[in-house]
């Protein structure tokens, strides 16, 4: 594991980022609208992503997956 812009080495950042699109007119339970289904149902839409970013430097170009971090952090957390 390192950074490929500083070439940092010891520890990094694991960056979730989670995105939910909620909409004023969206019935409280999705199922009540007739007409909605999981495909255009725009008050369901939901994004995540991991990233792993150097915290010297801040940057995104690490040599590492954010996927082996989070593994990492859950196993020490066991």
């Amino acid at each position: 594991m390192s950074c490929n812009n500083c070439g940092h080495a010891e520890s990094f950042v694991l960056l979730v980022d989670l995105a939910a699109l909620v909409t004023l007119d969206a019935p409280a339970n999705p199922g009540e609208s007739p007409d909605a289904t999981p495909d255009d149902d725009r008050s369901r839409r939901r994004e995540w992503s991991l990233t792993a970013r150097c915290p010297a430097c801040d940057s995104t170009d690490v040599a590492v997956d954010a996927t082996t971090l989070l593994s990492r952090a859950a196993a020490t957390r066991s």
